[in-house]
């Protein structure tokens, strides 16, 4: 794809809007990593409080978790799809192998930067208070930052910055986030805010009365929104 295009496309409550592109990844594409913050967690069969215990995961457990919605995350437990629930899961950033420095000898250019952690914290902030102001004018509620989100967000942006390819992230179940804006090719947060308000799809997600909080993401110059209530 031409990084001096500016693409952007969104899903709604799940719906794929825009023909979203799409790579053949594997079965994992789009899981991503956190680790139990509970002393004791269930692990249910189901996404559902009332559903059978399985098993139970340790504090600081790692998990990688393929899906989530606003109550449960979806992880693999003894070679099954289990629930655990969200509130004792925090997003952990996966341990990057480490690289060779650059010398003469060797010459390296990343093909795929990501975005340095307190440059995101800044993003994430100037995206949110853009959102908030639109949503000002049209009488709406403010949103907040979900940490959560921020952490989903930003691993789906690495996603499709590693493949170098925009498509819509894999980890929605049962409903999962509500909404969901992409985009590729901008390099500010106002620049992306003016695509994405110029497009009805993805007004409508910032728009939306019905969502609460916020999470973003971006590495590169690919930028993800992910909405929740």
């Amino acid at each position: 794809m031409n990084k001096n295009i500016k693409k952007v496309t969104q899903t709604v409550l799940g719906i794929a809007i825009a023909m979203p592109m799409v790579l053949g990844l594997g079965s994992n594409a789009g899981a991503t990593s956190g680790a139990v913050t509970a002393t004791k967690v269930a692990v249910k069969d189901k996404a559902n409080n009332r559903a059978i215990t399985v098993g139970y995961l340790a504090k600081n457990q790692k998990i990688n978790y393929s899906g989530y919605n606003s109550t449960f995350v979806k992880v693999s437990y003894k070679g099954k799809t289990r629930y655990i629930l969200k509130k004792y899961v925090k997003y952990v950033p996966p341990t990057k192998p480490a690289t060779k420095p650059v010398t003469p000898s060797n010459p390296t250019t990343p093909s795929n930067p990501s975005t340095p952690a307190s440059s995101n914290a800044s993003i994430q902030q100037q995206i949110l208070n853009l959102v908030n102001i639109e949503r000002g004018k049209g009488g709406l509620k403010p949103l907040t930052l979900s940490s959560y989100l921020n952490g989903t967000a930003q691993a789906w942006s690495q996603t499709m910055s590693n493949a170098n390819n925009m498509y819509h992230s894999t980890l929605s179940f049962n409903g999962g986030y509500k909404g969901e804006n992409i985009a590729h090719g901008q390099t500010t947060a106002n620049e992306v805010m003016t695509d994405w308000m110029n497009s009805t799809g993805h007004r409508a997600n910032i728009m939306s009365p019905n969502f609460k909080q916020l999470g973003v993401g971006k590495v590169g110059t690919y930028w993800t929104q992910q909405f929740t209530d």
